[in-house]
């Protein structure tokens, strides 16, 4: 082995790099030599929580595993939008030759190595009751700081949207190490359920070919997380969804502070507005399944420090201008007095 191969090798197995699952799970062809389980990698403690969370998960509301499906290693199985980048999966082989680490967040499993065999499941960290998002985030900071600790991790990257980055906070495992964090967000006309998982995609097989040739790392890896232009309770972007299910509320959720000194002004997150879009007659907020179409809602909403939010004043004017029902636009005004 040359020298340089030799250095490669070492930085690697001191490296790992922590990407999202996808609710796609139809497999993508990847061949993966030897099948191995995070427990491998962590100590009794951490194993003992791990285990006991993937239980105790199976008690949050739509939380389901297919047990009778085949177990397939987790960076085989998934197949979003994020795993179906160009030369991504080329990327991720070559990188775990090396032995560095990759490790998948998932909603059921909580974290995977990229080997480790996994049944189909379905549990979206993105949903807009934030369970299973506060049910990980009490368990997950932890198990990265045994990981990092045992295997000597000294470099860390991290990708995904809001939801993944929340799980994992920044207190803590972060100490006596470097993390590297790549939020993204969609640009304007683009949807971010698409574009989202597709700019990870890109970030992480730019990022392991440059690894690989010692190239230095692009602008994109900050190191503090910036957050996603998808607001706290929206869809799980890189679980390739088009929306978060729709949940009927007997009022709009609790409003977020107001956008100015003038309390009159009253500003929703994306559930929140959805509805109000659905209810006032302003666009089809919902798809089909009942999922909420991000992308409409977005038109009539505003984006600041990287957060979505609407203005109930002019949800209200939109709906006057529309022509739509009185009594509907009378209903939601007294709720917001």
């Amino acid at each position: 082995m040359r020298q340089s191969d030799e250095m490669h090798e070492v930085a690697a197995r001191s490296t790992a790099i922590l990407i999202p699952c996808s609710k796609t799970k139809e497999g993508n062809g990847l061949k993966v030599e030897r099948p191995i389980e995070i427990i491998s990698f962590l100590g009794q403690g951490a194993t003992v929580l791990l285990k006991q969370a993937r239980q105790d998960v199976l008690q949050i509301p739509n939380v389901t595993f297919d047990e009778t499906s085949r177990l397939v290693p987790a960076i085989v199985l998934y197949s979003g939008t994020l795993y179906k980048v160009e030369g991504f999966l080329n990327a991720i082989g070559n990188a775990l030759a090396t032995g560095l680490h990759i490790l998948i967040i998932s909603g059921g499993y909580g974290l995977l190595r990229a080997e480790e065999p996994i049944h189909k499941y379905e549990a979206y960290l993105g949903r807009s009751d934030g369970k299973l998002r506060s049910f990980w985030k009490r368990i997950l900071p932890g198990i990265v700081a045994d990981y990092a600790e045992r295997n000597k991790i000294k470099n860390v990257f991290i990708t995904g949207s809001k939801p993944y980055s929340d799980v994992l906070g920044t207190e803590g495992w972060t100490i006596g190490r470097t993390v590297r964090w790549y939020i993204p967000h969609a640009s304007e006309g683009e949807s971010p359920y698409i574009a989202v998982p597709k700019k990870c995609g890109e970030a992480i097989r730019d990022l392991l070919n440059g690894l690989m040739s010692g190239r230095e790392l692009d602008g994109r890896w900050t190191l503090t997380p910036t957050t996603s232009d998808v607001a706290d309770d929206s869809v799980d972007e890189c679980d390739d969804l088009t929306g978060t299910e729709h949940q009927p509320q007997s009022q709009p959720k609790d409003p977020l502070p107001p956008t100015s000194s003038n309390s009159r002004i009253h500003a929703v997150s994306l559930s929140s507005a959805a509805r109000m879009l659905h209810e006032l007659g302003i666009c089809k907020a919902y798809g089909p399944t009942g999922k909420i179409n991000g992308p409409n809602c977005q038109r009539f909403g505003h984006r600041r420090n990287g957060r979505w939010f609407w203005i109930v004043e002019e949800l209200l004017r939109e709906a006057q201008r529309r022509g739509s029902s009185t009594k509907k636009i009378e209903e939601v005004t007294r709720i917001i007095q």
